[in-house]
């Protein structure tokens, strides 16, 4: 069975400290997994892929109760997304990207600075995959980017 999974990924333009947090649900086993990576290195790439040891400040990975992993996937079911929002002009500042995938095929949503509003669903699971990393939230109603340390 594909083990479907969420990757969100905060990068500021050119600079360090970016965060690359993955979840994957695996029924068979009863559990998920979460594993986070804090970048020594700009993350230059939405593909995100795992950073190598030296170029990492903070890394580590933790089992996650499979309810908890389907509550967020509970959030997205049936819920319609538009494909191109309501959107401001690009600015330098920090992109983000949530995957959503199942192994042979995802879906990303990029946005920059401010989600965009049409997209709450998507701030409520990037905030909530925050959480459980510890890390600062996204504001959805002001829509102001985050500030994590």
């Amino acid at each position: 069975m594909l083990k479907p999974y969420l990757k969100l990924i905060a990068a500021p333009q050119l600079l360090p400290n970016g965060i690359i947090i993955r979840l994957f649900r695996d029924r068979k086993f009863g559990n998920g997994f979460m594993t986070f990576q804090k970048s020594l290195v700009p993350i230059d790439s939405f593909n995100g892929e795992l950073l190598e040891k030296h170029q990492v400040s903070e890394h580590w990975t933790k089992k996650v109760p499979l309810s908890e992993i389907e509550d967020i996937y509970q959030k997205l079911e049936g819920v319609k997304i538009p494909i191109l929002p309501s959107c401001r002009e690009p600015e330098h500042g920090i992109n983000y990207f949530l995957t959503i995938g199942n192994g042979t095929s995802s879906t990303i949503y990029r946005w920059q600075i401010e989600l965009p509003e049409d997209w709450e669903v998507i701030g409520e699971v990037a905030n909530t995959l925050l959480r459980m990393a510890n890390q600062s939230e996204i504001n959805v109603s002001t829509r102001r980017t985050i500030q994590w340390t």
